[in-house]
């Protein structure tokens, strides 16, 4: 009777032991992620806030940039950063950099960005590359300002706004 006994504690331990093995994976996999960025940041063409191109309005990139500062938390931003290219990056960095200052320097080495990634940058309907470094600096001065400016509207939509 003690040889079953012994065979019995044995195979609940293996039991325990099988148990615990497939709970902490899953547990440590329960963790909140990262949802998948937006495709215009993931594959941003270029790094601009405001009215760009011929007719101006408000970039693809921007209006998913905004839409992520509105609903993703700090820590959900950070880990979505390696998914972004260079463009999509500053466009994070500058939000973290805006609604979350504390969260900022960690962002920036969770980016990788090197300083002298060549970055494609809009100004007006000028298209131009410059030094990530130039434009992190820039975003590092200013506070991420644009992100306080009202959200652009189209040409269109403006002309077809009711009088006020």
């Amino acid at each position: 009777m003690t040889d079953g006994h012994a065979i019995r504690r044995w195979l609940r331990q293996l039991a325990m032991l099988l148990l615990s093995a497939a709970v902490i994976p899953a547990t440590a996999a329960a963790e909140p992620q990262a949802p998948p960025l937006p495709e215009p940041l993931l594959h941003a063409r270029f790094y601009a806030w405001g009215w760009v191109g011929t007719p101006a309005e408000q970039s693809s990139e921007e209006r998913a940039a905004r839409s992520l500062a509105k609903t993703w938390p700090a820590h959900q931003l950070v880990q979505a950063l390696p998914q972004a290219n260079a463009e999509g990056k500053l466009y994070m960095l500058c939000i973290i950099r805006r609604l979350h200052p504390s969260r900022y320097a960690g962002a920036l080495r969770e980016a990788g960005l090197p300083p002298d990634a060549p970055v494609s940058v809009f100004a007006g309907s000028v298209l131009q590359t410059l030094p990530a470094r130039q434009l992190i600096d820039q975003l590092e001065r200013s506070r991420c300002e644009p992100l306080t400016w009202p959200e652009a509207r189209s040409a269109a939509s403006a002309a077809t706004r009711p009088p006020q």
